[in-house]
Order: structure tokens, then C-alpha cells, then sequence
């Protein structure tokens, strides 16, 4: 009798801790949220990818943010109430970033845990229509509509900055980080024109330059269009462009020296051919302006050599442009005391300016990354 009480006792005891077993072998409950409120699923730490899908339903917009494994099952899931739709979004889908996903949601930033798709914070109202990018430490930069026209969020939900608007502008529509400091936004000008870049200090929000109201980038370079050389006037060197209305421009560079110990040629010349585009016009001042150098390409390779009629061709660098990512535009008129030196020093041997004129007599640009400094020489005063 005491054998069978024993085996029923052994046998009850193996069945418990089976049972425990299987519990502890089960997968924790994870988050899925609908319509904003969590439901259940499992296996959240394997998710590999994301899939955001922006839906209509009888005039109403949502969202449907699924988390994926790596066989495309679903992990967890979050859809957003439903809004009624207008001509701009409400709800935007912002990515993934340093463990997160993020959403506009009827112009609220909400910030989810990227394993579980538990709501971490949300944090509003930055509008619609939003654009965004996000900075090294995980803050977030977003632009709206119909609410600020920009804000800074800490990866903690917290508002940095706020900017209801930018005097002069409206409607951003695109922004980025120039640098670590330095944020720029796509607005359009009250004066009309579309597609101006305005320079944002990341720290604080405030502007920092940008295209002038009623001063159109096309109405700068139309002011500034000529031909322009780079020369110190000693010896037969020169960097010579032609600056179109739009910004465009064409340009050699040409120097050459004898070569007595020249194997089939008597004498080497360095040449550069290329063209490029400045845009991106920031008033400075009434006399003064910046623009980028966004393209510059060389019509010959670099590098490349070749004979011909007694001469070496050597195909080179476009001397001073070598390291140019902006330049400043000096317009004629400017006060020469105010000017860099560095600048006027290029202009007595290649237009002539003596240095005693309170004036600058012609048109000019400064490429202070290779100090040098072009003149136009087609609307110069005569000497």
C-alpha cells in the first residue's frame, strides 16, 4: 500500500513540474496596438524590417505600421485612429531611428519602442504635411503646416525648440542637416518665389541667412552675370569663367612654362576645362551675398597627358577652385575698407584697381577656402 501511495505521489509531483515547464517555455506576451490601444501577440525580438502602410477608408486617412521577422511574419502591429482626410497628410511615417519608429499622428509625434511597439511618448502639435530629419544624438527636426513651422524634440519626447514662423516665409516643405550646428529648410518666400533655402541654427531655431525677400536668386546672378578672370597679371596664367543669368558658368584655366629637357616637346601646358552652378544665394549684406558651389565638373579627366605639335598638355585642377564649396559676391558699389584683402590684392593685376578707390569699380567673388579672388572683367571701368 505504501508502494502505490508513493507512485501516486511521484507521479502527481512529475505531472506538476511539467506544467511548469511548459509555462516557463512559453513566449512573453508583447504589444500590439490598434486604433492607438495595445492587443497581444509574441516573439518581439526578432523584428528585422517594417512595413508602414498610409490608408484611405470613405474619406478618412490612417496608418498601419506592421513590425516584421525575418519570414515576414508579424510581430506587432500599430494602427492609428482614423481622421478625416484633407488636402494634407495626417499621419506621416518618420522611420526607424536609434531603436525607435516614428509617426505623425493628427499632428502628434509619437515615438514607439522598435521590439515591443509599446508608445514611448508622444509629443505635439507639429501640424501636417510634416517633413523631418533627425540629428546624431536622436533628435528629431520636424517642419508642419498649419502648426510651427519647425521644432526640435530631444530623443526623450522633450521640446527643445519651436518656431510658430519665419518672417518673410511659409510652407516648408523639405528639411535637412547642413552640419551638426546648421539646419536648412526648403520654404517658399512671400514674395513668391519657391524653393528657398533657409539656414536654421540647430541649437536655437533662429534664422540664420537666406535668400532676401524680393531678392530672388535669379535676380542676384542676373545682376552679377560676366566674365570673370583670376590672374595676378605676372607671367600668362589665368582661371577665366563666363557666369550666366541663372548661375550657371563656363571656365578654363590655362599656364604654361618651356621645357628644355622636353622629350618631343619644347614647352608644357596645364589646362582645365570645365563648367559648374552656383546657387543657394544668402544676403549678407546690400553689397555682399554668398552662393554655394553645387556642381563643378571638369570637361577632361584629371591626370591625363598628351603630345601634340611640340607642346605637353597636362589636363589639371581648375586653380582656384581646387577646395571652393561657397563663395562671396561683392557687388560693385561695396565700400573697398569693408572688403577682405586678400580679395582686392587679386584685382591690380587683373582689372586694375589701384587700392586707393573708396568704391569697388566692378563686380567680384571671393573663394576664401583657396583665397582667390575673381573680377569681371566685361563690366570693369576702363584703365
Amino acid at each position: 500500500m505504501k508502494k502505490i501511495l508513493s507512485l501516486i505521489i511521484l507521479t502527481a509531483f512529475m505531472l506538476s513540474l511539467c506544467a511548469c515547464t511548459a509555462d516557463l517555455g512559453k513566449p512573453e506576451e508583447k504589444a500590439k496596438e490598434v486604433n492607438g490601444k495595445v492587443e497581444e501577440t509574441s516573439d518581439t525580438d526578432k523584428v528585422e524590417k517594417f512595413e508602414f502602410k498610409h490608408e484611405y477608408d470613405q474619406g478618412k486617412e490612417y496608418g498601419i505600421l506592421q513590425a516584421l521577422d525575418e519570414n515576414g511574419e508579424i510581430v506587432w502591429e500599430y494602427s492609428t485612429d482614423k481622421y478625416g482626410a484633407t488636402e494634407h497628410d495626417r499621419v506621416i511615417d518618420m522611420g526607424e531611428n536609434g531603436g525607435h519608429y516614428y509617426l505623425v499622428v493628427d499632428g502628434t509625434v509619437v515615438c514607439l519602442n522598435k521590439s515591443t511597439g509599446k508608445k514611448e511618448w508622444e509629443q505635439g502639435s507639429v501640424g501636417a504635411a510634416n517633413t523631418f530629419c533627425f540629428g546624431k544624438n536622436g533628435e528629431l527636426y520636424v517642419t508642419g503646416i498649419l502648426g510651427p513651422e519647425a521644432t526640435k524634440i530631444d530623443k526623450n519626447g522633450k521640446i527643445i525648440w519651436t518656431v510658430k514662423d519665419y518672417e518673410g516665409y511659409q510652407w516648408p516643405y523639405g528639411i535637412s542637416l547642413i552640419d551638426d550646428n546648421t539646419l536648412e529648410i526648403k520654404m517658399t518666400a512671400e514674395t513668391g518665389e519657391s524653393d528657398v533655402p533657409v539656414r536654421v541654427d540647430a541649437k536655437s531655431g533662429k534664422l540664420l541667412a537666406s535668400a532676401s525677400s524680393g531678392q530672388s536668386t535669379n535676380d542676384l546672378f542676373s545682376r552679377v552675370a560676366g566674365n570673370y578672370t583670376f590672374a595676378s597679371g605676372a607671367g600668362g596664367w589665368s582661371t577665366d569663367i563666363v557666369l550666366k543669368s541663372d548661375g550657371t558658368f563656363t571656365g578654363d584655366y590655362h599656364d604654361n612654362e618651356y621645357a628644355d629637357d622636353g622629350k618631343g616637346y619644347t614647352s608644357i601646358l596645364y589646362l582645365s576645362k570645365f563648367h559648374g552652378k552656383f546657387s543657394n544665394v544668402k544676403k549678407i549684406s546690400e553689397y555682399s551675398y554668398t552662393a554655394d558651389l553645387v556642381s563643378l565638373t571638369y570637361d577632361s579627366k584629371k591626370g591625363k597627358e598628351e603630345i601634340s605639335d611640340g607642346i605637353k598638355t597636362c589636363y589639371v585642377d581648375a586653380y582656384g577652385f581646387e577646395k571652393c564649396k561657397s563663395v562671396t559676391f561683392y557687388l560693385k558699389g561695396a565700400k573697398m575698407k569693408d572688403l577682405p584683402s586678400d580679395f582686392i590684392t587679386w584685382g591690380y593685376g587683373s582689372v586694375g584697381i589701384s587700392g586707393k578707390e573708396d568704391t569697388l569699380p566692378t563686380n567680384g567673388f571671393y573663394n576664401i577656402a583657396d583665397s582667390a579672388g575673381f573680377f569681371d572683367t566685361k563690366n570693369a571701368f576702363s584703365f
